[in-house]
């Protein structure tokens, strides 16, 4: 997903030849451009909608980061924790705290789960690999490897996995 105008630098280029380049080595590519510190609802928008109909691994990019990273963060707001989010943020180099105002709007007038019913349709997947440890990362990247259209789930209670090489 490119972030950036055409034009927003010298030198830049253009989404048509990054679209082209994309296609020419077997990617999906998206262009949705958000001016730097103008980031509304409607591009969290968009831009959730495309983190929904991309499948496999996904890139992001703008300049630095910034404007992907605070879309990204504004679009998991609704279910993820405004702490949580400027933590993973940070710890990747993105200060987000201006962000905090919005990430916490969105996190309060997020709508209350509600319980599944047995009529409601579940999300089905072609693996579902249980350990989420370096053994079944090593096993889901093998399969996804093999065959990016799969869909795969793993099952993990952890949230930190420290790996640690025999």
């Amino acid at each position: 997903i490119n972030n950036r105008p055409d034009g927003e630098e010298q030198g830049q280029p253009g989404s048509a030849e990054l679209a082209a380049a994309a296609q020419a080595n077997g990617l999906e590519y998206y262009h949705l451009p958000v001016v730097s510190g103008q980031i509304g609802d409607d591009d969290v928008s968009a831009f959730n909608a495309l983190l929904t109909q991309a499948r496999g691994p996904l890139l992001a990019f703008c300049r630095s980061g910034t404007r992907s990273t605070s879309l990204w963060a504004l679009s998991e707001a609704h279910h993820l924790d405004p702490q949580v989010l400027l933590s993973t943020a940070g710890e990747h180099g993105y200060d987000l705290s201006g962000l905090a105002p919005r990430l916490q709007q969105r996190w309060q007038q997020a709508p209350l789960p509600q319980a599944q019913s047995a009529s409601t349709p579940t999300q089905r997947y072609d693996v579902v690999v249980v350990g989420g440890g370096a053994a079944g990362c090593a096993v889901t990247a093998s399969l996804f490897k093999r065959n990016p259209e799969l869909r795969i789930a793993v099952i993990e209670p952890r949230e930190q996995h420290y790996y640690q090489p025999g």
